[in-house]
């Protein structure tokens, strides 16, 4: 599938099996919000940091989609309460609100679990912050010397290519954009455009591996 859904669909199948619909859907929407706040959370970090190279356009941006990350967890969180207020309305919302109380009731199982969500949180916080980290070092490793913040702030944008419907995953578009914004950034073209094939290639041993194992399941 041509964008990052095709990872969701196939993490979902294999939940789906083990548990529920619900469930599987519950916890590929809970990993997207989490993720995406964790993303959010360093994006805001490194634009702070690098407020008078980006501007206070740029600040305010990451701030408003660290705020609108904290809405979509509490939505989330709340989504029981959501879907219920929905269903008292039309006919059509009813049933929509129907299709959906599974997995409203996967979301709203974490509210009673806060020392889960606030687990969860920092582990995504963790681990995109040791990306940060490894993106830094191949990065130097390639002449691109740039701090942990210019990744913070240049990769969520070019996450957003892997949504587009005409290349597969982004593959493409994701890296012209990294190698436009590090050449803006000071970096040199040819230093960037080796790290941004560098960033695909480091995701490939997690992806192999998973591959294995999935393949491994009976």
């Amino acid at each position: 599938i041509p964008t990052g859904a095709g990872g969701d669909a196939v993490r979902g199948v294999a939940v789906a099996r083990m548990a529920d619909a619900g469930t599987a859907l519950g916890s590929l929407a809970m990993a997207r919000v989490m993720s995406a706040l964790a993303m959010t959370a360093w994006g805001v970090a490194g634009a702070v940091l690098l407020r008078d190279a980006v501007g206070a356009g740029v600040v305010v941006s990451a701030c408003a989609c660290f705020v609108a990350m904290l809405v979509a967890l509490g939505l989330a969180l709340a989504a029981d309460r959501v879907v219920a207020l929905a269903g008292r309305r039309r006919p059509a919302p009813r049933r929509l609100a129907a299709t959906l109380a599974p997995l409203a009731r996967t979301l709203a199982a974490w509210r009673s679990r806060p020392g889960l969500v606030l687990l969860v949180a920092l582990l995504a916080a963790a681990g995109w912050g040791v990306n940060l980290a490894a993106l830094t070092l191949f990065g130097r490793a390639v002449g691109v010397d740039a701090g942990w913040q210019v990744f913070a702030v240049t990769i969520p944008v070019t996450l957003a290519a892997t949504w587009l419907p005409l290349p597969a995953n982004g593959i493409g578009v994701r890296e012209g954009i990294l190698v436009g914004l590090l050449v803006h950034a000071g970096a040199g073209a040819a230093q960037a455009a080796a790290l941004s094939i560098l960033v695909d290639l480091q995701m490939l041993p997690f992806g192999l591996l998973g591959a294995l194992l999935w393949l491994r399941t009976p």
